[in-house]
């Protein structure tokens, strides 16, 4: 699950950290004998998806983000290097994962209480999990044996990005996101970039950040609910409310 999201310029570290890293811990846990390795991802890695044409769990894929590339070729390697070995390669791809405690959760809320938060007007699908469910799957994926290959863990209902703030929003008794045109997120971006690599701090916001955001990604679940969890404790955001 390690990485590196909120720095500057991503371009030169995130190969690094996303790709290599992994790959050092592949090797030395095929050297230790472990018996299976567990990888968090994301559906992004397979690019635009939406309720027609969603993720499937494919590796020859070629999708725009930097964070999508890094983290698509260290499950490539993953799976390069297991073959042929006992330890068995698990790759989990997470959609947005949301509740009490998790960083994107607290920060929409903290915004959105100071009358901050914007989104992008352009409708973007997501597909949310709840942090619950995934801590639940996690578990199921480390305890049970028989595991192997690509997972999609995701909720039952895709929802348009701009809908889930807006009822995140009344939820919470607080105002909807104002929403803005595309380039001034990226313009966001580029200056949130240049002062932090001025000033030497991190960041929230870059410019493949806002890409990776702006991508639609919906999952199909098949695998998921036959062979890990048939049902989620949180399987729409209806539900999902509560936890938040």
């Amino acid at each position: 699950m390690t990485g590196v999201l909120f720095r500057p310029r991503p371009e030169t570290f995130l190969y690094r950290t996303n790709t290599l890293y992994v790959q050092n811990l592949v090797n030395a846990a095929l050297t230790a004998g472990v018996r299976k390795f567990l990888l968090i991802s994301f559906p992004h890695v397979e690019g635009e998806t939406t309720p027609s044409v969603p993720a499937e769990g494919h590796l020859d894929v070629h999708p725009s983000s930097i964070h999508a590339r890094t983290r698509l070729a260290a499950e490539a390697y993953l799976f390069q290097a297991c073959k042929g070995r006992e330890m068995k390669a698990l790759v989990f791809r997470a959609g947005v994962i949301y509740g009490r405690g998790v960083k994107l959760t607290e920060a929409a809320r903290n915004l959105m209480s100071k009358g901050l938060f914007a989104i992008w007007k352009k409708p973007t699908w997501i597909h949310l999990l709840a942090l619950p469910d995934f801590v639940r799957i996690v578990e199921i994926g480390i305890e049970k044996d028989s595991l192997s290959g690509i997972y999609n863990l995701c909720d039952d209902q895709p929802i348009i990005l701009q809908e889930f703030l807006d009822e995140i929003a009344r939820h919470w008794g607080l105002k909807k996101p104002r929403r803005f045109p595309t380039f001034g997120f990226y313009l966001a971006a580029i200056l949130c970039e240049t002062l932090a690599t001025i000033f030497r701090t991190g960041t929230p916001l870059t410019r493949d950040i806002v890409a990776m955001g702006m991508t639609s990604v919906v999952a199909d679940t098949t695998r998921m609910k036959n062979e890990l969890v048939s049902e989620l404790m949180f399987p729409t955001l209806r539900e999902g409310l509560a936890i938040i």
